[in-house]
């Protein structure tokens, strides 16, 4: 463990780029955290106030950096905002993300204490909640894989609890063949920036749509060559009335078979850990968990 005394500032978010070294060494044992180029690192860290899948705000935003012999060894990104905490909204102070080199605990604790202290005005603190995080990391789902044992250790030692876990599970895209329903479907390809496009699947009943799935390119939240054969299964759902008839696992299928003809090789999604439903669906068609995550909130 290195002795060496840190040193703590508050950079603007601009300088951001710089640090995508630390973010990368942070996060290497988070496997749907991924290390992206400088420039995709500090324009990730602006929170886009039009992007609906977000909840991130720009309301006392801060970025706090720890360095040794004025090297970045750690940061801090914090925020203000709303969080679900025991199952309500609530304006909370936020620990958007907090990195730091696993060779350097108290930076991390260092970190920690001057995060709080800058949101004292808040009842509760969360850290990585949901919604809030960067494109690269976890798909904007944002909490934080128990693989990352370093940082999890620090928030359990200074009173956070674990809460909204999430399970991140992916399977290889096979030749599916969905089963007949009595819906109408369709499928909308949409091409993007990155090589295969986003596809939705869409049933209806009438004129009135009853269900829906969309599976966007990994390569639209981490710009990599290595995700171009990835899809990133953003959302399906069923309307009420219309469950329990195969709708939501005919939707899904048509979206792999459709995926599988533009090359995709795997899909991923994350689902909450308590959503016994949704889980028991996609195990069934093949789906294995890659990683849990969490949310980590404390009263102050």
């Amino acid at each position: 463990m290195d002795k060496r005394s840190p040193t703590i500032e508050e950079w603007p978010l601009y300088h951001a780029d710089s640090l995508s070294e630390v973010w990368s060494e942070s996060t290497t044992k988070a496997p749907f955290s991924y290390s992206v180029v400088p420039e995709d690192f500090a324009s990730g860290l602006v929170p886009n106030l039009e992007d609906s899948e977000s909840l991130a705000t720009d309301r006392e935003q801060k970025l706090l950096v720890a360095s040794v012999d004025a090297e970045p060894v750690g940061f801090a990104h914090i925020c203000a905002g709303p969080a679900e905490v025991r199952g309500e909204d609530t304006e909370c102070g936020i620990i958007r993300c907090l990195a730091f080199v696993p060779d350097f605990p108290a930076v991390g604790q260092l970190l920690l204490e001057s995060a709080e202290g800058l949101l004292t005005d808040y009842e509760y603190i969360d850290a990585f909640p949901l919604y809030h995080g960067y494109s690269f990391h976890n798909y904007k789902v944002g909490v934080l894989s128990d693989r990352l044992a370093h940082v999890r250790k620090l928030f359990s030692e200074n009173g956070y609890t674990p809460h909204d876990a999430h399970l991140t599970l992916e399977r290889r895209i096979g030749k599916v063949t969905p089963a007949p329903i009595a819906a109408q479907v369709n499928v909308e390809k949409v091409p993007t920036h990155a090589e295969r496009p986003n596809i939705f699947v869409r049933a209806f009943s009438g004129d009135s749509r009853i269900g829906i799935c969309r599976m966007f390119s990994c390569q639209t939240y981490a710009h990599l060559d290595e995700l171009a054969s990835c899809c990133y299964l953003r959302w399906l759902g069923v309307d009420q009335e219309h469950r329990r008839q195969g709708i939501g696992h005919h939707i899904l299928n048509r979206a792999l078979s459709e995926a599988q003809e533009d090359g995709y090789e795997r899909v991923i999604l994350n689902c909450r850990e308590n959503n016994i439903a949704a889980i028991s669906l996609y195990t069934r068609v093949g789906f294995r968990i890659g990683d849990v995550s969490s949310a980590y909130v404390k009263r102050l």
